[in-house]
């Protein structure tokens, strides 16, 4: 191995670095490898999928690394697949009027390598502050991944675009004795899954614990949301046979607006209208009023 190489990637190696320290830290330290390897251009291009929590991205020939004017014909280009969540290809770019040996061109597509090596060990420190945040038996955030999605949305000024729902599946328990708990564990999971598919990337769904959740959803998808959350079926097999669970649920509702600017509040006030909802015989879904705060 090329020991410029070896040394490039242990500078890098025992540090944790976010995507836009990385890409930066790259692009001062690369340089002097390149111009010692004959590289004129480092480009990159990736498509990552869709996410609860991110819009994929689509970038072609970002420059990591270029020496104006200086390309030549010899190519040596990687190409990265892994299956829902994207591909990437680097490539490397000759110096005009020079040639790579095949030597040469193995060590220039161990770089390309490390530099994918280095990008995935970022990404992968990302998704670990995912799994932090995410409900282990369904899937859903929990509470602190629906609170840092709900600050994100505020320090971007969009909250009042948005609403919260506070809800519990109603008799839930009654559900468990009749399909038994794991098939009450497999109805959490089709039932996250199946919000998760209508909100699409219009909102989120967290699990608080046991059959209590939350949703975070823009609000001009309010109204089919609510429609949605009415008479859900969900069908599991309880040895055997067939069995369907009808979920409904009682809700509380919290729309922003100019004067909340904080989602924890946002999230407070859809708590304090489910509370409302709870003790009604007659609503399942409540909107919160500021009146309600008198009643605490």
């Amino acid at each position: 191995m090329n020991n410029q190489i070896q040394s490039f990637f242990n500078s890098f190696y025992t540090e944790s670095l976010a995507p836009n320290l990385l890409q930066k830290k790259l692009e001062k330290e690369i340089k002097p490898i390149c111009e010692s390897m004959n590289i004129a251009k480092i480009a990159v291009s990736a498509n990552t999928t869709d996410s609860i929590y991110d819009k994929g991205i689509s970038v072609k020939n970002y420059v990591l690394y270029e020496k104006m004017f200086s390309m030549g014909d010899d190519v040596v280009s990687i190409h990265q697949n892994i299956p829902n969540v994207g591909n990437s290809t680097f490539s490397a770019y000759c110096v005009k009027k020079s040639t790579w040996s095949e030597n040469e061109k193995s060590d220039i597509s161990f770089l390309l390598q490390l530099i994918y090596v280095l990008f995935s060990r970022s990404r992968m420190n990302k998704m670990l502050l995912r799994a932090q945040e995410t409900d282990t038996l369904t899937g859903a955030l929990n509470t602190a991944g629906i609170i840092r999605l709900g600050n994100m949305i505020a320090e971007k000024k969009l909250l009042q675009r948005f609403t919260v729902v506070f809800f519990n599946i109603k008799k839930f328990r009654q559900i468990n004795d009749v399909v038994g708990s794991k098939n009450g564990d497999v109805i959490l999971s089709s039932y996250v899954k199946m919000t998760t598919n209508f909100l699409g990337k219009d909102g989120s769904i967290a699990r608080l614990g046991g059959d209590n959740f939350v949703t975070i959803v823009k609000s001009y998808r309010l109204g089919d949301y609510l429609k949605f959350l009415e008479n859900v079926r969900i069908t599991v097999d309880c040895e055997g046979a067939k069995k369907t669970a009808i979920i409904n649920v009682k809700a509380g509702i919290a729309q922003g607006n100019p004067m909340v600017q904080i989602y924890e509040q946002l999230m407070g006030c859809a708590a304090t209208a489910f509370k409302v909802a709870k003790s009604s015989q007659l609503e399942n879904f409540v909107f919160f009023k500021p009146e309600m705060m008198q009643r605490r």
